[in-house]
């Protein structure tokens, strides 16, 4: 179903839990005008489980969760494309458009910038969830333990030889029996899998048969292209830092340091146009605040910036 930009827009905030008054009454007006054409909605023809039930059987924490409220017709079309369905948003070039996976319904989990939370499933696995990052949990997950991840999160797997755990992104799946390891997958950048404890086996879903086997300190990078690259020895110390709150930068280009800082603080407007690009960084921080860990690249890289509230722009540099 096609749904327009500005419902579109609507139900986005509905799950975000800033909908307005004034907004409510517009997306129950725009549910209400199509009742007809969208019989399926009426809570009487639920499936069941109902929304309620599959939160239980897929484990999720009920306080450390957003969970749609199923308030008015509003919140059962909010329901139908991105509860029950698992609807996923998708920017294109045409529009914003809701995507209905009806084949493999998942609940959406989706932290904003600046947001990290521990999910615990059912399985007794825990999922540590990075700012600007958002889980898929299959509705029959305690079966088989497929999730789906845009962004980044660590993995700290329980065991079962029955029910390989299985993250899939962007062209990947990476499978385990029981193991801990980190999945980073944002849209634009290259793909990185690094493993902690056990071992860990990557797939590109294009070609059934080229795998690649990962061990303990062991990361492998995939590239936009899904070219695989070579699997290099990592210090696991560095490497799993995010998880305990600590960021570590080494001969990291400037521009993507920036663009960590604006998912690990929450930065909602980003101008980093005028930096210097040949700039690096190296640099642990841990505990810190954005304008201290600001002024440090400052210190070294001769950057200039403006920070106010949540919106962030720099220039220059002597790099």
């Amino acid at each position: 179903m096609k749904v327009p930009d500005r419902i579109a827009e609507l139900i986005g905030k509905e799950l975000r839990g800033n909908l307005t008054a004034a907004e409510r009454v517009e997306l129950d007006q725009w549910y209400l005008d199509r009742e007809e054409e969208i019989p399926h909605l009426a809570p009487a023809r639920w499936p069941s489980p109902n929304f309620h039930s599959l939160k239980r059987k897929v484990g999720l924490r009920p306080d450390r969760r957003r969970f749609i409220q199923a308030a008015g017709w509003a919140a059962a079309a909010v329901l139908l494309f991105f509860g029950w369905f698992g609807g996923v948003w998708r920017k294109s070039s045409v529009g914003t458009e809701l995507q209905v996976l009806y084949e493999q319904p998942f609940e959406r989990v989706e932290n904003p910038y600046g947001v990290r939370r521990t999910i615990t499933l059912s399985d007794g696995s825990t999922v540590y969830l990075n700012g600007g990052s958002a889980l898929g949990i299959h509705r029959r997950f305690s079966e088989n333990r497929i999730i789906q991840l845009e962004g980044e999160a660590f993995f700290d797997v329980k065991p079962d030889s029955i029910h390989p755990f299985v993250v899939h992104t962007v062209g990947l799946e990476t499978k385990v029996l029981g193991t801990s390891f980190s999945v980073r997958a944002f849209e634009g950048e290259p793909q990185y899998i690094a493993v902690k404890s056990g071992r860990v086996s990557v797939k590109d879903v294009s070609e059934t048969t080229r795998l690649q086997e990962l061990h303990v300190n062991e990361a492998l990078e995939v590239a936009a292209s899904q070219e695989f690259g070579r699997v290099r020895r990592i210090n696991p110390e560095e490497a799993f830092a995010w998880v305990d709150g600590t960021i570590i930068f080494k001969q990291q280009p400037i521009k993507e340091v920036f663009f960590a800082l604006q998912r690990w603080y929450g930065l909602e407007h980003l101008d980093i146009q005028a930096v210097n690009g040949r700039c690096r960084i190296t640099g642990t921080y841990s505990q810190m605040s954005l304008k201290e860990i600001l002024e440090s690249i400052t210190y070294a890289t001769g950057i200039s910036y403006e920070l106010t509230g949540k919106r962030l722009t720099a220039k220059d540099g002597n790099c």
